[in-house]
């Protein structure tokens, strides 16, 4: 009767292929199992507000594109719904990074990351588990700095923003709903004066690549693996990047979907995006177009989705991309 909650988990996993690393990568006898271990608190309407808080606590190895990881996270968060429809939350996060084994010595070293996230929900679906009218928009924008707990060296200040807008649209017709989704992104290093570090004149600062802008996740383009859709134009994975002006995050998803019963759906579905650092161009989106079949679970769809990539290119080493990929996923859209 407290309106208070305790989760603890542990999550473990063991690579069976290194097909996601970096080519420079895939042939390190390293096999460790990657972990998260994390605790969460939560207290809801804390001193008899309508403000709800989440304190948490994680442990991570993970095993990243062009380098592993071992981090230590910290975060307090205070959500407020300020109507039926309208929520809003301020997030703290302290992050301790221990990057090695980087295929750039950039990569190699810690890290510490103090920033506070603000946000804004605005929620007009049928449903959050499968909506079938409606809209729903995001926008939060994190920002880093030394005043936040930050790192600031000699070789490195941690000064930054990302601001990240999310909005979906649900357009119902018989038997069926268009499900539309546009996401973009912008993120800047704000420490940008100039410095000699090494012999060499840069910025006193840069984003960390774990901060950098990925499409995967909620934000994958169906049809492409990770590694083929995170290239620059330049054919540069964007973890490769040196981040010390913008990046910027495009993807738009179209798909009508057809209801077969309560409980399943199909649909077919058109997907574009792209990260880009320091300049966009709108004519080097990555598309792809694919079937979708889907499950509804409590907590979600459950997606079975098969994707095309629709301008297959050469990557750096020169083999062709693959001409197409299958994607499970739960929730996402």
């Amino acid at each position: 009767g407290r309106n208070q909650s305790v989760v603890i988990r542990s999550q473990i996993n063991q690579r069976l292929d290194y097909l996601t690393l970096a080519p420079e990568r895939r042939d390190e006898k390293l096999n460790f199992l990657e972990h998260n271990e994390s605790f969460t608190f939560s207290q809801g309407d804390i001193f008899d507000t309508l403000i709800d808080f989440t304190f948490g606590a994680a442990y991570q190895t993970r095993r990243f594109y062009s380098y592993d990881a071992d981090i230590v996270r910290l975060n307090t968060t205070f959500t407020r719904d300020l109507s039926k429809r309208l929520s809003s939350s301020v997030r703290y996060q302290l992050e301790d990074i221990k990057q090695y084994n980087a295929v750039q010595a950039l990569d190699n070293g810690d890290f510490r990351i103090g920033a506070i996230t603000p946000s804004l929900t605005y929620d007009l679906r049928s449903s959050p588990v499968n909506p079938l009218s409606g809209a729903f928009f995001n926008v939060s924008c994190e920002f880093a700095n030394p005043n936040l707990l930050s790192q600031e060296a000699e070789d490195l200040t941690i000064n930054y923003y990302k601001l990240v807008s999310r909005n979906r649209f649900y357009v119902p017709y018989k038997n069926g709903t268009l499900a539309i989704s546009m996401v973009g992104g912008i993120q800047e290093n704000l420490a940008q004066d100039k410095k000699v570090i090494n012999g060499v004149e840069q910025t006193e600062g840069y984003i960390p690549n774990i901060k950098v802008f990925r499409l995967t996740g909620v934000d994958i383009v169906r049809g492409f693996n990770d590694t083929e859709i995170n290239r620059l134009i330049d054919n540069r994975d964007v973890s490769e990047a040196r981040v010390d002006k913008r990046a910027y995050l495009l993807n738009f998803k179209v798909e009508p979907r057809y209801f077969i019963n309560d409980a399943l759906m199909t649909g077919v579905f058109f997907d574009a995006g792209r990260v880009y650092v320091d300049e966009v161009q709108f004519d080097e989106l990555r598309t792809s177009a694919g079937l979708t079949f889907k499950v509804v679970t409590p907590v979600g769809t459950l997606d079975f989705d098969y994707g095309i990539n629709l301008l297959r290119k050469r990557n750096a080493y020169g083999s062709l991309e693959d001409p197409g990929r299958f994607h499970v996923s739960i929730g996402f859209f």
